[in-house]
C-alpha cells in the first residue's frame, strides 16, 4: 500500500507545555533526583525531548477512545497475550477487537508461504487492520503517520520538585517514601514533523480531531502535564487555525507530484472550518469502517 506515493500531507507542529512535564529516562540516576526527563545529544550538548514514539502512542490512544465512545469493538487492543492477568479482560473483551498485530503474527508463524503472503500483499493487511492501526500501525503494518521526536524550539527550563508517598491508614505522609523529581517547566517550546502519507480523508480528520482536544488541553502526556499545539507556517509564525497544512497529490502512475503543494485552506473539502470538516470526517469513517467490524 507504500510502494506508489498517491498523496502526502506534512505540517510542523509547536507543541507548548502548560504544565510540569516528565516522560521519565530509563535509566537509573546513582546521584541527584530519582526521576528525570529523557534526554538527547544536540546542538553540542545534552537537552529533553519528546519521543516520536510517546506522542504517536498519546496521540494513538486518544483516538482508541473517542472511536470505542462511538462504538465498541471497532479498533482492536494492541497488546497481546498475559490474558489470564488481565483484571478488566472482560470489558476489554466487550469494548475492543483482538490485537491486529498478534492475528497477524499468528497467521505469518503457521508456515513461510502465509508470511510471504503477508508481506506481497500489503492492501490485504491493511483491508483486515482495524481503524487505528490502518493510520498508527503496527506488527504487521507501518501505517500512515509518522511523528517525528519533538526537539527544543525555546530556552529549556527545568525545575525539581519533591513528591512524598501517602499512607492509605493515616492519610499522612509515609515514613521513607519521599522521592525527588526534576521536570521540564511550563511555557517550554518543542516542534516536531508529522507526515502522512496515502491517506484517506477521515485519517486527516483524525489528525485534527487530536489537534483540537490538544487545543482544549484535553491530552495528557508524561507526568502532570497538558499540552497546547500551534502549526507552523513556512515563515516559522504560529496559527490557531490550521490552515498551513501541506496536502501534495500525484497522479496515477507519476514518481513526482501532479502539482505544488497546496495549502489545507484551498482544498475543497476544507472550505469551511478545517475542525468541523474533521468531525465530520472521521463521522463519515464511522459510517464507512465502523458500521462492518473487520471481519477475520
Amino acid at each position: 500500500m507504500l510502494k506508489k506515493l498517491v498523496n502526502e500531507a506534512f505540517f510542523t507542529l509547536r507543541i507548548t507545555t502548560t504544565g510540569p512535564l516528565l516522560v521519565k529516562s530509563g535509566h537509573a540516576s546513582i546521584s541527584g533526583p530519582d526521576m528525570t526527563p529523557v534526554l538527547t545529544w544536540r546542538n553540542g550538548r545534552q537537552e529533553a525531548f519528546l519521543p516520536g514514539s510517546s506522542l504517536k502512542g498519546v496521540f494513538r490512544s486518544h483516538i482508541e477512545k473517542i472511536v470505542c465512545g462511538l462504538k465498541p469493538r471497532v479498533v482492536c487492543y494492541p497488546f497481546e497475550g498475559n490474558d489470564e492477568k488481565q483484571a478488566d479482560l472482560a470489558q476489554r473483551q466487550r469494548d475492543y477487537l483482538d490485537s491486529c498485530g498478534g492475528y497477524f503474527n499468528q497467521y505469518a508463524h503457521r508456515d513461510d508461504e502465509r508470511r510471504k503472503r503477508l508481506e506481497e500483499r500489503t492492501d490485504l493487511v491493511y483491508a483486515a487492520s482495524c481503524p487505528t492501526c490502518r493510520l498508527f500501525g503496527s506488527t504487521g503494518f507501518i501505517g500512515r503517520v509518522a511523528i517525528g521526536d519533538a526537539y527544543l524550539a525555546s530556552k529549556e527550563i527545568k525545575e525539581q520538585r519533591d513528591g512524598v508517598g501517602i499512607d492509605r491508614l493515616t492519610g499522612g505522609a509515609s515514613h521513607g517514601a519521599k522521592f525527588e523529581l526534576e521536570v521540564v517547566s511550563t511555557g517550554v517550546v518543542f516542534e516536531t514533523d508529522i507526515h502522512l502519507r496515502n491517506f484517506e480523508l477521515w485519517q486527516l480528520g483524525m489528525l485534527l480531531v487530536i489537534l483540537q482536544d490538544m487545543e482544549d488541553e484535553l491530552i495528557h502526556i508524561g507526568i502532570w502535564c497538558r499540552l497546547r499545539w500551534m502549526i507552523c507556517g513556512a515563515s516559522g509564525a504560529g496559527s490557531r487555525t490550521p490552515t498551513s497544512i501541506t496536502i501534495t497529490l500525484t497522479e496515477p502512475g507519476s514518481a513526482r507530484p501532479a502539482t505544488a503543494p497546496s495549502p489545507l485552506s484551498k482544498h475543497p473539502e476544507m472550505t469551511r472550518s478545517p475542525v468541523r470538516c474533521a468531525f465530520a470526517a472521521i463521522h463519515q469513517a464511522g459510517l464507512m469502517t465502523m458500521v462492518s467490524p473487520v471481519q477475520r
